[in-house]
């Protein structure tokens, strides 16, 4: 999975979602840490309704294949609904490639999302995702990808304050990478898990039964709404598509 199965509203998750509690039981003034953000995995967790994105990605070397040149794609989303009441809803657009002519290659994303259990210091999200769906140019051809996944986001003690933990666990078309460096996509299960580590940083790994992602957010709290995060999906290599990927996103 060198490109995750993202539900579309997940860069605006990252750009929009609000920082954890900074206050302690007992008063005392604590860390205020930034939303949990996982690279490389689709998150169920919903933007807020009315909120949306725009994100450029610079990855490198081109669909992971070792010797390829570097490349960059443009996605764009919004989303609607309220996932507590009743159905989040999410539409993006991808232009797939900025190296050849900007635009004349795409596809559309759908991701639905609601809460499925409120706790105490816990919500839980169940989402579906459907990916490189009415593709032109280039990504006429591909097939439609569906995924399904469930998202659970918590907070643990320590001494400094809550720290805000996301777990993300789902299966996927086409998500997992053969062991043969030939790059064939099967359906399988993905998995993460993000941190909020500090008030502006995020630290995450992902993975399918072949590869490892690993990849950290960073809010820019000079520009409300902008974040970057970087990674590397197959990180050990072990499906031959090892890809370094730089994304700025910003939301609205």
């Amino acid at each position: 999975m060198l490109k995750p199965i993202l539900s579309c509203s997940t860069a605006a998750i990252v750009a929009v979602m609000g920082l954890s509690s900074s206050v302690a039981a007992d008063g005392h003034e604590t860390v205020a840490r930034t939303f949990p953000a996982i690279f490389g995995a689709a998150s169920a967790v919903a933007a807020p309704g009315g909120s949306g994105y725009v994100a450029l990605t610079y990855s490198t070397p081109r669909g992971g294949v070792s010797g390829n040149d570097a490349d960059g794609d443009v996605s764009a989303g919004y989303t609607i609904g309220n996932p507590v009441k009743n159905v989040s809803v999410s539409f993006g657009v991808n232009i797939n490639s900025l190296s050849d002519s900007f635009g004349d290659s795409g596809n559309f994303t759908l991701g639905l999302s609601r809460v499925a259990n409120i706790g105490e210091r816990s919500v839980t999200f169940v989402g579906l995702s459907a990916g490189k769906l009415a593709g032109w140019g280039d990504a006429a051809s591909d097939d439609e990808t569906y995924s399904a996944y469930v998202s659970h986001v918590t907070a643990y003690d320590s001494s400094s304050g809550e720290i805000p933990v996301q777990y993300t666990l789902g299966y996927g078309a086409d998500s997992t990478l053969s062991e043969d460096g030939l790059g064939t996509l099967s359906d399988g299960i993905f998995y993460g898990v993000g941190v909020g580590v500090s008030e502006t940083v995020s630290v995450s790994l992902s993975g399918t039964e072949t590869q490892l992602n690993l990849g950290g957010t960073v809010i820019i709290p000079s520009v409300s709404g902008l974040s970057v995060t970087a990674g590397v999906y197959d990180a050990t290599d072990n499906a031959s598509r090892q890809q370094y990927s730089l994304t700025v996103a910003y939301g609205f």
